[in-house]
């Protein structure tokens, strides 16, 4: 593999984009939410994502700070979906872990 090729696909931002690219058709597939699995998202962070949305700041956020409901509130703006939204955030915080983790290694 020639030196210019192999410095792409090892590249940080590179390895991010494949995992965001690689795992995305698997997460657009998950078309419903279970109570089984996703308890937090259905009990708090979509209820309050939406309160957030109408412009209600909920008083209390039990243990969790309120930067996951604001992001979620925020990317709701656009993807009108929480469920969707949610998944595409964990997906990006994956991409980007995966980016942060192959620039550790270097």
């Amino acid at each position: 593999m020639p030196k210019k090729t192999r410095q792409i696909l090892t590249d940080p931002r590179t390895l991010g984009a494949i995992f965001f690219i690689a795992v995305l058709p698997f997460v657009l597939s998950h078309h419903f939410g279970r109570y089984d699995v996703e308890t937090d998202f259905f009990a708090e962070y979509g209820p309050y994502a939406e309160r957030i949305r109408r412009g209600d700041l909920p008083e209390a956020f039990a243990w969790k700070g309120p930067g996951y409901h604001i992001l979620l509130a925020t990317v709701g703006i656009v993807i009108r979906d929480f469920f969707v939204a949610a998944k595409l955030l964990s997906l990006a915080a994956g991409a980007i872990f995966v980016g942060l983790t192959a620039h550790a290694a270097r």
